[in-house]
């Protein structure tokens, strides 16, 4: 029977140490290893280790004993010595001092491992259980090449996979991530199985949540490396300013999406409001899968927001959304297969303004010249979805330089995309759920300042196509 060696860096997990220690003895595969780091804990972590070690029997468990260095040179200890020790057939766990695993958890990789025997690579589901008492599976994809997000105490591989190097120290929070990366990119054949066989408790505090600009500068660069595009399918970009009263409603909007966004960038435009301790409490819970960036004063529209998000996505295809909005479930799942044409820029998208019960349809285009028609009327709902590719072309959203203020933005984009030779596309469903209330964007846009400002820019165009510029949609 083959042996499931198990890597357990840990640093003051005294609170945590006992049920997870638990969790590995009750499991059904009893053919396992523990491999122990202790690093450089100062509470009782190495006691209870050792306590634990002469009640299960010292051939069960290694413990090393080291000074603090950081959970990636815990485990590149140990993978040395895993390397150095155990037989080329082995199986090798992950399993963090702080998670749970369940009963089966082992079995059911060693037996997957068994009847696949050209995989080299397992993963499966997890449930995140937060501080605050609550849990959820997370969705969205935190990386490329994989589908749902990896959690290190999911992972087992064959031995030979740690032949593609060490963790990564100077990625604390996602070096893991980088060396799942690594093992892909060799060649590795990889599984996922779907269903939730860990538990792992989010630590507010932990690493994850020390992610910074420099760290994600760092990890692209390694990605692409690998051979690694690096780029991620969806992202979904939230500008907000003083929404701290929806702003969660739009995060999690985003969360329940099926298919899953792979990335959420929100950026505050210097918010006065509780809009940022709104956002910081989200992105604890998601570190992986959420990022936001506070801009260092107020501009005042939301074209500097929006391309500040923009330029930070990986995603392939972008969807903006206000903080006072949400989006529907199936919103990737309407959009996408859209995409087919790789001419295709932008997917047209309806939306059901709630709060007056109102479903809006993308409207018809009038002519076969797209150009023509959007100098004449904004036909295209501002959350709907885009390339970008094509945003990078256009050089994003203009910014406008009259005072900052609010000009149609999204207006101007399209009419650009269509001058481009962009094509459009639709997916003519509900798919944002469109808020009217005091104080939205919409109600305090100057309409005439608007209409004067793309009137000016596009005055020789429209005389050409002698169009009359009109209502918006």
């Amino acid at each position: 029977m083959t042996t499931a060696e198990v890597i357990m860096p840990c640093f003051n997990g005294e609170w945590s140490l006992p049920k997870t220690l638990n969790s590995l003895l009750l499991q059904t595969y009893q053919q396992w290893r523990l491999w122990f780091c202790n690093d450089g804990s100062t509470d009782r972590s190495f006691e209870i280790l050792v306590n634990w070690r002469r009640i299960i029997g010292e051939d069960q468990i290694r413990i090393f004993n080291g000074q603090n260095q950081g959970v990636s040179r815990a485990r590149n200890f140990l993978r040395y010595n895993i390397l150095q020790e155990v037989p080329e057939d082995s199986i090798i766990f992950f399993l963090d001092s702080d998670d749970i695993w369940h009963p089966e958890h082992v079995w059911e990789y060693m037996d997957y491992f068994e009847n696949h025997p050209d995989v080299d690579f397992i993963y499966s589901d997890v449930k995140c259980v937060f501080s605050d008492g609550s849990e959820a599976v997370p969705r969205g994809i935190t990386q490329p090449y994989f589908g749902p997000p990896v959690y290190i105490s999911t992972v087992a591989f064959r031995k030979e996979c740690f032949g593609v190097g060490e963790f990564d120290h100077r990625l604390e929070g996602r070096e893991d991530i980088l060396m799942w990366l690594k093992i892909k990119a060799a060649g590795c054949k990889v599984a996922y199985l779907p269903r939730v066989l860990t538990t792992y408790v989010v630590n507010p505090a932990g690493v994850a949540s020390s992610w910074n600009e420099n760290k994600d500068k760092i990890f692209w660069e390694e990605v692409r490396k690998l051979g690694i595009e690096g780029e991620l399918e969806t992202s979904v970009v939230i500008s907000n300013y003083n929404y701290g009263r929806f702003i969660g409603e739009a995060i999690q909007s985003c969360l329940d999406l099926n298919p899953p966004a792979s990335e959420i960038i929100i950026v505050d435009d210097h918010s006065t409001d509780n809009s940022v301790e709104s956002i910081r409490q989200y992105y604890e819970k998601y570190p992986n899968l959420i990022k936001y960036k506070v801009l260092p004063s107020n501009y005042g529209s939301r074209d500097r927001p929006l391309n500040v998000g923009i330029g930070l996505a990986k995603g392939k295809y972008i969807v903006t959304l206000d903080a006072d909005d949400t989006l529907a479930l199936d919103y990737f799942e309407k959009v996408l297969p859209q995409f087919s044409n790789d001419r295709v820029g932008i997917v047209r998208v309806g939306y059901y303004r709630f709060t007056e019960g109102l479903y809006m349809m993308p409207k018809a285009w009038t002519t076969n010249d797209r150009v023509k028609d959007l100098l004449e009327t904004n036909y295209v709902y501002t959350t709907s979805c885009f390339r970008k590719k094509m945003w990078e072309e256009l050089g994003g959203f203009s910014e406008n330089e009259y005072n900052k203020e609010v000009i149609f933005s999204d207006w101007d984009f399209w009419i650009r995309a269509a001058m481009a030779g962009w094509e459009f596309a639709d997916a003519p469903y509900p798919l944002c759920n469109y808020r009217t209330h005091e104080g939205s964007g919409t109600n305090n846009i100057d309409f005439s300042f608007a209409f004067e400002y793309l009137k000016r820019k596009y005055a020789d165009l429209i005389k050409q196509k002698e169009v009359v510029m009109g209502l918006l949609i």
